[in-house]
């Protein structure tokens, strides 16, 4: 990754996500059943970078990141800016 981070600057990022850098939610193909994936962009070293993530809903709740990557595309819908 263009970014040189590493899996703690990754979890920091995370934990600073706000409301403003969602764009919206995304079905989980392989399994429907399961909650949705939330879509977040998020600038970072002045690159916009596209994060996937999902709330797993168990017994100790866990957030699992699936993308956390340079966006390929521009967003500029972010239903909460």
């Amino acid at each position: 990754m263009e970014l040189n981070f590493n899996e703690q600057d990754v979890i920091n990022e995370l934990f600073a996500l706000e409301i403003a850098d969602y764009v919206y939610d995304l079905p989980d193909e392989i399994k429907p059943d399961e909650a949705y994936y939330k879509v977040f962009c998020k600038e970072i070293q002045n690159k916009n970078i596209y994060i996937k993530l999902k709330i797993k809903k168990t017994k100790n709740k866990y957030l699992f990141c699936m993308s956390f990557h340079i966006a390929e595309h521009k967003i500029t819908k972010f239903p909460y800016r």
